[in-house]
């Protein structure tokens, strides 16, 4: 009885570490091989292959078997209508180096605004040059990617009983035009993947946050003061936030975790009703949105790893690692992820620290990192 006992105390832990994981994130890599800095430093541009490749060569993978990233791998063209041959240049030097660096490892990756030939224009031809690419060490089930070369759209499971559910948010988005029939089609078959994932633990991801938009809402190159009152991402006139919102409270049960980039920035948009904040406790109702590699917002290039129990399909542990102006590594842990801050008696001086936070002049000289803002994602 005693050398049982002994066994089970022995076995127990090591169950728990066997029920953790853990995946490579990178966002908003935005790579210009036309262009060469030769030194670190925010100056409106996207990255080239020199930073691209210092990044990658210092990521200590793991055992992680899994490059997840939210899009945006072209560079920014604003107006310009960005060759096919000069995205496949781009495409191939990302997905070459990321298996040179990770042989072992699979990409699952959204479609960014910029991943378009034309920024924001979602095309059929641009979408077949994404999943031929990034998507070429998926399953090539032509269930799992019938949706894909015309909505860019798909879902993944990762094991048996976590599943991802890949959105082209771009859709939604208020710069995206003629998009209605193909956003429609999208939140349809949102809603009938997540009905017939009713045994799965789902994870959400996609580019383009729901929710405020930071840079249009806030002054972020000042003390953050409200300067436009409530200006969103999405197209609220088509109710595709609306919409989107709804299919995450009816699902709720299954959605464990939902991931996007696009604003560079690492935040946390914490889902909430009338200004008061639903029982993160339980349901962990937020979005992570993931920092970018590419500077251009004024954000220090980073990645992160985060961890997750196997068992609930919930996060566990975010390490974000980002890179100072004198190519030094720095890494903080977040794991707060009940934010039971935002329901104490300190909780106005809580959602002040986080979301109206003045980000500091010379970010790279001083090593350090915008960090997470906590947004009012139904704020009217």
């Amino acid at each position: 009885m005693k050398k049982m006992f002994f066994c089970l105390l022995v076995w127990m832990p090591l169950y728990g570490i066997c029920q953790e994981d853990s995946f490579l994130v990178l966002s908003d890599v935005h790579l210009n091989m036309r262009q060469t800095k030769g030194a670190l430093y925010y100056n409106g541009d996207d990255i080239d292959n020199n930073l691209f490749d210092r990044v990658l060569s210092s990521i200590q993978l793991g055992k992680a078997k899994y490059i997840l990233s939210p899009g945006d791998f072209m560079w920014h063209a604003d107006t310009e209508k960005k060759p096919l041959d000069d995205m496949k240049k781009v495409y191939g030097r990302i997905t070459h180096q990321l298996h040179d660096e990770f042989p072992k490892a699979k990409m699952v990756a959204a479609m960014g605004n910029n991943d378009f030939m034309t920024d924001y224009e979602v095309d059929n031809a641009s979408c077949k040059l994404f999943h031929e690419y990034m998507l070429a060490g998926l399953s090539k089930d032509g269930t799992v990617f019938k949706k894909f070369d015309e909505l860019g759209c798909y879902y993944y499971d990762i094991d048996a009983d976590i599943r991802i559910i890949v959105l082209n948010t771009t859709l939604f988005t208020k710069r995206c035009t003629n998009c209605d029939a193909k956003a429609q089609k999208q939140l349809k078959w949102l809603d009938s993947t997540l009905s017939q994932s009713s045994n799965k633990k789902v994870w959400l991801l996609y580019h383009v946050p729901p929710g405020l938009d930071r840079y249009m809402t806030y002054d972020v190159n000042k003390d953050n003061i409200l300067k436009n009152k409530h200006t969103y991402i999405w197209n609220l006139t088509q109710s595709y936030q609306d919409s989107f919102y709804k299919k995450i409270e009816t699902y709720k049960d299954i959605i464990k975790f939902q991931l996007a980039g696009h604003t560079h920035m690492d935040d946390y948009l914490v889902l909430s009703e009338e200004d008061k904040l639903t029982d993160t406790s339980t349901s962990k109702r937020y979005i992570h949105i993931v920092p970018g590699l590419d500077m251009k917002h004024g954000n220090n290039p980073a990645y992160q790893m985060i961890h997750y129990d196997r068992t609930t399909g919930y996060v566990t542990q975010i390490v974000t690692h980002y890179i100072d102006s004198n190519y030094k590594w720095h890494v903080y842990v977040f794991h707060d992820f009940t934010f039971k801050r935002l329901n104490s008696s300190d909780d106005a001086a809580y959602r002040q620290y986080f979301t109206m936070r003045k980000p500091p002049k010379n970010i790279f000289d001083n090593a350090t990192y915008k960090q997470q803002s906590i947004i009012n994602i139904n704020a009217k």
